[in-house]
């Protein structure tokens, strides 16, 4: 696996309990959330020529997998020209790890999106700004809340005149939502899918604080969303797992926000809401092994703990604690920044 964060960790648990080894091809991140339960391979992880290459083609892996979707490309390349098994294809991580070309293959597929402007200077955005006023402004790639602006007016847009990073920008207008929802769909090379029920997410400051199952809509809308969600992984042909962003808006109408072709962090409550998770389907994803039928088995809310967190988290807990109701998941990240996701908590209701 490349990269080493907590939907890895909770990966290889999920791992151990099908007896399948892990290891993980990154720059030795001690004490990172994977690193405490999978094997590290430490190294130059984020150049394509690391003389470490050979050390992780000498182990045999079965198969190469991905935790995110901006792991680089040559780097991924380079991996394949070596004869190694890179899932999901490479073609779909490009695609969708570039917002740009994200958005244009939603459009080509039909499906709703979210409105929005290429912009690539700061003339391109004072010229679109007088049009759509109160939109937001983001990088092509990363998650949504690593680089962000909300436009509100035209100081803000002084504010980025001497930036010397402008490429490929999406100005994105933003939407007055219902409630923002997303599913996950796994699709094998027979055709064989699986979908889970749409879960209902919540955020602040882009960042996710709760997921919810069952999603807060009626059942026509729940059909839809999962309709929505198995059209774009047939469509473009997915064989792998595949996780579907949406918003619900106040008239019912669904718009895409993003894809993601791994795990995703809104569904980390799988672990205690089906008889399997999406980890035990991501691995199954990975070495198309059949899926068996997906059952509920309770209703579930999730919780995320960010940096800012430390009081309502025991002391000196490095290990998964269960009481009867919940459930706290550790990541052991050692390095504390603002923003960033330390914990969760599942509870049962």
């Amino acid at each position: 696996m490349l990269w080493d964060g907590q939907l890895w960790q909770l990966t290889t648990l999920e791992a151990w309990k099908m007896w399948i080894e892990t290891v993980i091809y990154w720059a030795g991140w001690i004490n990172s959330p994977a690193w405490q339960v999978a094997k590290i391979l430490d190294s130059d992880w984020y150049t394509h020529n690391s003389p470490q290459i050979n050390q992780l083609i000498s182990l045999k892996p079965e198969v190469i997998s991905i935790e995110w979707e901006n792991i680089p490309i040559e780097l991924l390349r380079e991996l394949e020209s070596k004869w190694m098994n890179i899932k999901p294809n490479i073609e779909m991580i490009e695609t969708i790890s570039e917002k740009r070309t994200e958005k244009e293959l939603l459009v080509n597929i039909w499906q709703n999106t979210t409105q929005f402007v290429f912009i690539n200077s700061i003339d391109d955005l004072i010229k679109v700004f007088n049009d759509l006023w109160k939109w937001i402004i983001k990088t092509p790639n990363w998650y949504d809340w690593k680089w962000q602006i909300f436009i509100n007016s035209i100081d803000d847009i002084k504010k980025l005149k001497d930036s010397d990073i402008w490429e490929n920008f999406i100005y994105e207008k933003l939407v007055d939502f219902k409630t923002e929802i997303s599913v996950i769909v796994w699709r094998r090379k027979n055709w064989e899918i699986v979908v889970f029920e749409p879960i209902e997410n919540k955020h602040e400051k882009w960042i996710l604080i709760n997921s919810i199952s069952l999603a807060n809509i009626d059942e026509e809308i729940k059909e839809k969303a999962k309709k929505i969600a198995i059209q774009i992984t047939e469509i473009l042909a997915i064989e792998w797992i595949l996780a579907v962003e949406m918003f619900v808006l106040n008239d019912w109408t669904i718009l895409i926000n993003e894809l993601a072709p791994r795990p995703h962090n809104s569904w980390h409550l799988t672990i205690e809401w089906y008889n399997q998770s999406q980890y035990a389907i991501f691995i199954k994803a990975i070495l198309d092994l059949p899926f068996w039928e997906l059952r509920l088995i309770n209703k579930t809310r999730m919780m995320n703990l960010l940096w800012n967190c430390n009081n309502k988290i025991p002391t000196n807990s490095h290990k998964i604690i269960q009481k009867w109701n919940f459930t706290l998941y550790n990541y052991w990240k050692k390095e504390i920044k603002p923003w960033r996701k330390m914990w969760h908590i599942t509870k049962v209701y």
